[in-house]
């Protein structure tokens, strides 16, 4: 690909922009290729040690985050519900 500078006013279309999302999405899948291969080619101790030190950080980082958005959300529902009055309230039994 090459890029030519232009001293032209130019305005940007939705089809240029498209354009160039369709290219960097490409160029992702491309280094993506690469990096499968890469991992692939490597002998099967080196990928497990690769995934462990990969995967567990990650694993951990996303089940914070989880459980952060979990007691907010509850948080949210105890501030929403109505308090209950335990003191003068009448019983229901006879």
């Amino acid at each position: 690909m090459r890029l030519q500078l232009s001293t032209a006013h130019t305005t940007t279309t939705a089809r240029d922009r498209r354009d160039t999302l369709a290219a960097v999405l490409r160029e992702l899948a491309n280094q993506w290729d690469a990096f499968e291969l890469w991992v692939t080619q490597l002998a099967f101790p080196f990928q497990v040690v690769l995934a462990i030190v990969v995967v567990l950080p990650l694993c951990w980082g996303v089940a914070g985050v989880l459980d952060r958005a979990v007691d907010a959300a509850v948080l949210l529902g105890a501030r929403r519900r109505p308090a209950r009055r335990q003191a003068g309230r009448p019983t229901d039994r006879t």
